[in-house]
């Protein structure tokens, strides 16, 4: 245990310092994420950054996707048990506005990649269900979640190329607790998805098992007079892109807490944002007291399974919900075995 600048507020959870998690899992973490895009699909970053008390590590990353070219820059430092500052190296994400706007900085570094950019809230976060997973001794553990849509403004500069990205739309997201891989071996597919409609935004997070188990699925219809309508279930039918797991057309059918029925569609705009890139397969990874590393990949074409790409991947996609046309973020992870074949919810 060790005192840090969080503990002189009151928001102590155990008897321990705010260093301290509640158990001694490796899997604990504390992490945030950022996705901002313009309406065309040609232009995406996405930037996250998290923290594993139990281990000693904060990483983060800045995936930047310029039409058919991903730019990744992954970082890693000992946490010495301080997370109140969250900076790895160049890369700073700083609280402007608890709950409403922050701010996310890259500075100088060897990959000519940086970025000024603030994110301000649409509407509050929308908190989700608390995912319990069971244990081997019979008990559970849990992680805590919640997304909140906004808009972005500031630049992006890549290849010494600035990109000004005021009105570019996007949402946040935060996670905390026991959070361990995406059901491996025995994951269906998972959906993470943020939409912005002219007068609501759609948010919703699904995972479902090969026999077809439904792990998690919560979201909502977040209307801009600040009622929600929270989202029951979801059954999914996508179309694949022939020889490829990857995206071509998905529908789903979705139930609200009411019992009311929807449609939604989604066709992606953009190539695919690969995750793996900011590191999403090697999270928490002691890479040492301070790592920075990086590099381009031609993204023109899907990912191969097997391939690094190959894993959680974001479109930029043109969704109609009921009739209503929206753009926002479309994020997928399927099952990574050869043998595994997709079998449709209806």
């Amino acid at each position: 245990m060790a005192i840090t600048e969080w503990d002189e507020y009151l928001i102590h959870q155990t008897a321990d310092t705010i260093d301290t998690g509640l158990n001694d899992d490796p899997h604990f973490m504390d992490r945030l994420y950022f996705g901002c895009h313009n309406r065309e699909g040609t232009l995406h970053l996405a930037v996250g950054l998290g923290t594993y008390p139990n281990i000693n590590i904060m990483d983060g990353y800045v995936v930047v996707r310029h039409n058919n070219v991903q730019h990744n820059l992954r970082l890693s430092r000992h946490l010495k048990g301080d997370r109140a500052h969250t900076q790895i190296g160049p890369l700073s994400i700083k609280v402007i506005e608890p709950l409403k706007r922050w701010g996310i900085y890259l500075g100088d570094n060897d990959y000519d990649m940086r970025c000024s950019v603030e994110f301000e809230g649409r509407l509050p976060p929308y908190l989700c269900r608390q995912l319990l997973m069971p244990t081997a001794n019979g008990g559970t553990v849990g992680h805590g979640h919640y997304f909140q849509p906004g808009l972005y403004k500031g630049s992006i500069t890549i290849d010494s190329q600035q990109f000004n990205v005021d009105g570019f739309i996007g949402a946040r997201d935060r996670s905390w607790g026991i959070r361990r891989g995406g059901g491996g071996e025995f994951l269906g597919v998972q959906f993470w998805i943020q939409v912005r409609f002219p007068s609501f935004s759609f948010a919703l997070v699904y995972v479902d098992l090969w026999d077809g188990t439904v792990l998690w699925c919560d979201g909502a219809i977040l209307n801009d007079d600040g009622s929600v309508i929270p989202i029951a279930e979801m059954r999914h039918r996508i179309e694949l892109m022939p020889t490829v797991r990857a995206l071509n057309k998905v529908e789903m059918l979705l139930k609200d807490v009411d019992g009311g029925e929807r449609h939604l569609t989604a066709r992606p705009i953009s190539p695919a944002l690969y995750l793996n890139g900011g590191g999403y397969d090697r999270h928490g990874e002691d890479r040492g007291p301070l790592s920075i590393e990086g590099e381009q990949w031609d993204v023109s074409q899907p990912a191969e399974i097997g391939s690094p790409r190959f894993g959680m991947h974001e479109h930029i996609a043109e969704f109609q919900l009921d009739g209503e046309r929206g753009v926002g973020i479309l994020e997928a992870t399927f099952n990574s075995r050869k043998e595994h074949e997709y079998k449709p919810g209806w």
